[in-house]
This record gives structure tokens, sequence and C-alpha cells, in this order.
């Protein structure tokens, strides 16, 4: 039985989907974070290596916690550094870089890089990247056998660091067995947003989401956020603002089962991001392509984009995933004019295509060829 490690700080639906994968394949499949897996995502392991209780997260904040951070990853490195001795091949996904370097010294298998977000595609000037983050990241790219990515094939291919190794374009796609069927919407028109609320402020050259979820509110178009960073949104000054209208609706992040079955009482996912054209290169803002697709097409929400995201917007339109528009402002209008009832029924007819189970074979072939060089 060949034996499989996916590894990233924290585990994510992507690679939850990526070990039901290989379990199918009849392979043994571990995990290796720095953080404890949510119990939902344990389940799709045979075992998981961690160097955190998930406790022990929440003591980071205080600077006596950060002491006490330091003293349990030292105790616990060792445990994570005993399966890489007899595995066949490990998945290290990004970011942070750093910690699948570490990992990959350690390794005596086939090493495959998944590099989740690209610094080097990120910002105009280099300085504005985490130091470490660029620097492990080049290193991550020399040291892995091949690589798998979900960027355009013009965006990898210029890489300077990338040299002749095996890439292949493998989308974070639908988990066919999590699709929600069709489901009573709830009245009006619901939007739905999912992930990290940018602010502008801590994300440095991205246009905060709040004013799209206002311009939505104030069309009498109801505007649902389940922020990942649901602490800092909450006390946002214009968020405070915002709650008082009847269309804006601040939920705490759902997971799991619980959490498609509650999207599906929605109309439309959103999936928006404006880039500081002066901050960030083109290349970045050409390839930003997110799990969000997936969780909305799961959820059974056909996706609305922006066309400031261009490879968001060609996989929607390949698959019939959803609609695009130029402008957030153009919203209000463009919904008012189009027939929900055929958008949705084209989305159910289709959706199958953007699974995993559709796209598997490409994988489990590139996977095996790594291997056997």
């Amino acid at each position: 039985m060949k034996k499989y490690i996916l590894a990233r700080a924290t585990i994510n639906p992507f690679m939850v989907k990526l070990a039901k994968m290989f379990k199918s394949r009849g392979a043994r499949v571990e995990s290796i974070s720095i953080y404890e897996p949510a119990p939902e995502y344990k389940k799709a392991f045979h075992k998981c290596h961690f160097l955190m209780k998930r406790e022990d997260k929440i003591k980071q904040k205080s600077k006596k916690g950060m002491a006490s951070t330091y003293i349990i990853i030292a105790k616990n490195v060792k445990k994570v550094i005993k399966p890489l001795k007899n595995c066949d091949m490990l998945i290290g996904v990004s970011e942070p870089n750093a910690f699948v370097y570490f990992l990959f010294l350690f390794a005596r298998c086939k090493k495959i890089f998944y590099p989740y977000d690209i610094a080097y595609l990120r910002y105009k000037k280099y300085r504005r990247n985490k130091w470490y983050d660029f620097l492990f990241e080049k290193r991550n790219f020399k040291k892995a056998d091949a690589i798998i990515h979900k960027y355009p094939e013009d965006s990898i291919k210029n890489l300077p660091f990338l040299k002749d190794k095996p890439t292949l374009q493998f989308l974070p796609y639908a988990d066919k067995e999590k699709m929600e069927r069709e489901n009573d919407k709830l009245e009006g028109t619901h939007i739905v947003y999912v992930g990290v609320v940018y602010d502008g402020i801590e994300h440095v050259g991205t246009f905060p989401l709040k004013y799209i979820f206002k311009v939505i509110a104030n069309a009498g178009i109801h505007i649902h956020i389940y922020p990942v960073n649901y602490k800092d949104v909450a006390n946002d000054k214009e968020i405070l603002l915002l709650q008082q209208s009847e269309y804006f609706h601040l939920h705490k992040p759902v997971y799991g089962d619980q959490f498609r079955k509650e999207l599906s009482q929605y109309h439309w996912g959103l999936y928006m991001l404006h880039f500081d054209k002066d901050l960030f290169k083109d290349e970045w803002k050409q390839s930003v392509f997110g799990n969000k697709v997936a969780d909305y097409v799961e959820a059974g929400l056909p996706v609305l984009c922006n066309k400031s995201l261009p490879f968001v917007c060609e996989i929607v339109e390949k698959y019939n995933l959803g609609l695009s528009v130029d402008h957030y402002s153009e919203i209000p209008s463009f919904l008012s004019t189009i027939n929900y009832g055929s958008i949705q029924k084209n989305l159910y007819l289709n959706r199958h295509l953007f699974c995993m189970e559709h796209h598997n074979h490409k994988l489990i072939d590139f996977l095996e060829g790594v291997c056997n060089e």
C-alpha cells in the first residue's frame, strides 16, 4: 500500500478532497500540520500529525502564549518528522512556505509542491512580500520533484525558478458527494460571501469588500457574509453601521455539512476582489482562483464574479457555473434583468464537470509518472 502525506500549516477543504481521492485508490493518507485539523477534516485521513492542539492556537494571542507556543513546537517537532521516513510521496501546500520547506528537508520520498498562493506573482515590489516567505517559496520550487498548481498555464510557465520540472494545473474542484440538492430559497434575492473579508489595511492594496456589501444592501438586496476573520469584521465601525440595515447579515463561520446546507438557502455566491494596480502585478490579478467557487457550487449557488478576476470568470463561464459583471456597482441593475431560474438550471446541469471526480485521473496519471521517474 502506497503512503501519501499531505502537509500544510492548517489543513483546508481542498486537502481533505485530495485525501479522499487517494484513499479511494487504496493508498494510506496521513497529514502533517502545525495546527490540529478540525474534527470533520480528521476523518479524511488515516492519521493526523500536528505540532499544536486547537486550544493552543487560541493561547497564542498573548505574549505568554507565544512563549509556550515555541516550547510546544520544540517538544513535538520529532512527531511530524518521523512519518516522513517511510512514505512514498509528500505533497506540501503553501502558505506559509517555511513549514513546507522544513518538511522537504527531512523527506526522502518524492516531493510535490502545491503553491496555493505564489508570492513571486503578488507584488510589483518584492519587499512588500514577507522576505522569508519569498525566500522559502523559491527553495520549495527547487527542492520539489514536480509542481501542482491552480493558475493559468502562462503564469506558471513564466516563473524564473521553475526550470524544466513537470507541472500540472489542478484546480480546487468541488466534491460530488457534498453536492446539495435543490433546496427552498429565502424570499427576495440573497447573495452570500464566504472567506476573508479584505479591508485594504491588514491586506494592503485590496479594495475593502465592505463597500461592495454596502452597494448591495442599499439596493434592497440581501447580503450575507461568513467571514473567516469574524472578530475583526464584527468590530469594524462601518460594518457596525451596515448592520443597522435589514439587508445586511453578519454570520459567524459555519463548517462541515451544515455550512453547505446553510448556504443552499441563498441565491448567489459572491466572488469579487479589486486590487491596486500600482501595488499588484498583472499576473496576480489575472491568476487569482480560490476554493470559493467549489464552496458555492457544492451548495447549489451560481457564482457572481467580477471581470477584474479574469481567471475566475474564465472558469465560471467555461463550466456554466454563474455570471460575471464588469464592476460591483452593476450588480443591482444586472440581477434585475436576468432569469435566475435558467442560470440555476444551467449550474445543476453542468456542475458535475467541475468536480474532483471528473478530473482525478489527470492528477493520478501525473503523480504516477513522477513516481516512476
